[in-house]
């Protein structure tokens, strides 16, 4: 039998060594190795469905094989959510999710019994945009900051609407936070199907206040019949330079509430696939018209890798959960 010695044992381990390494570089290589699916919790024409097309188109570009956007509208978000997060092995990036911060962070918190956990199942990838929100009420009523909104709400406690795109979306949070935030108003809050039908009725004197995002108010802005306020994003917005944030307006510190969308994978994809698709997203945000189509539609781009967008989701999953439970909201 041959002996074992210490040159032979270094040359094994090298070997072995050798042979992972070439194993992760085949797997790196091969990725992806058929179409990939694009699960879309939300119905096509939409901010969410517009930044995954357009990432599906370039990610197609840069690594070779079709990226098809798939919609599965519903549960706000979280059927196509559960597809990702319950997926079949092999878990390996073939199907991914184009999330937003409804299904990877608020719904957790909002859903008791929700069959899966974000936290857990899910793995954040990279973050394409940020989705900024905006106060703003009707033209003809008398206010034009944060601040004299704040004290109206105080001199007419239960007398002022809010709508928001439903209950339980991050507009209805933001809400909440502004009504904490400020000592406890009394505002009613009026859930809608959509930032349209917000917009809608604010223009037929129903509502005294509208959250959500510029495009959705943007006809009746131009029309001067419908005032914002102030933007909730941490810093003011680069179309809207004078629309001050709320905190500047208000005094309102902690007050920030922004939209975001990424992609995310089921939790186990291989590294080498991660990294790879990481890259491909890197890419598509810095060498190729996407950010410039992003900005076109009202959406900030805004990209951060897998380590960055992972701490975003963590921090953000701890924010609106602690203002779900303070506000005692529930879906169920």
């Amino acid at each position: 039998m041959k002996a074992i010695t210490r040159r032979s044992t270094i040359a094994l381990g090298l070997g072995l060594a050798g042979g992972s390494l070439r194993s992760a570089l085949a797997q790196e290589a091969l990725y992806p190795s058929r179409s990939v699916r694009l699960l879309v919790g939300f119905a096509p024409g939409g901010p969410l469905d517009f930044v995954a097309r357009g990432v599906a188109e370039r990610l197609t570009q840069r690594l070779g094989q079709s990226f098809v956007v798939e919609n599965r509208a519903g549960a706000t978000g979280n059927i196509a959510a559960e597809a990702v997060a319950r997926a079949a092995p092999p878990r390996d990036g073939h199907l991914l999710l184009m999330g937003n911060v409804q299904n990877l962070a608020v719904n957790a918190a909002l859903q008791r019994d929700l069959p899966f956990d974000p936290a857990r199942d899910l793995q954040p990838v990279a973050q394409i945009a940020t989705v900024p929100y905006v106060f703003v009420v009707p033209a003809d009523l008398p206010i034009r900051s944060i601040a004299e909104l704040i004290t109206l709400a105080r001199q007419q406690p239960g007398r002022l609407n809010a709508g928001t795109p439903g209950v339980g979306s991050l507009q209805h949070l933001a809400l909440e936070l502004l009504k904490a935030r400020a000592g406890g108003l009394d505002i009613t809050h009026v859930p809608f199907r959509g930032g349209s039908e917000v917009a809608r009725e604010l223009l037929g004197g129903r509502l005294q206040i509208g959250i959500d995002t510029l495009v959705s108010f943007g006809p009746g802005i131009e029309a001067g019949r419908i005032r914002p306020l102030a933007t909730l994003h941490a810093q003011r917005l680069p179309g809207r330079p004078e629309l001050p944030t709320v905190a500047e307006t208000a005094g309102l510190g902690g007050m920030e509430a922004s939209g975001w969308i990424g992609i995310a994978a089921p939790s186990g994809i291989p590294q080498p696939a991660l990294a790879r698709l990481e890259a491909a997203a890197s890419w598509a945000m810095r060498e190729t018209d996407l950010p410039a189509r992003l900005e076109a539609q009202g959406l900030l781009a805004r990209f951060a890798g897998g380590e960055v967008f992972s701490a975003l989701v963590a921090s953000e999953r701890e924010k609106w959960a602690r203002v779900v439970r303070e506000a005692g909201i529930t879906l169920g």
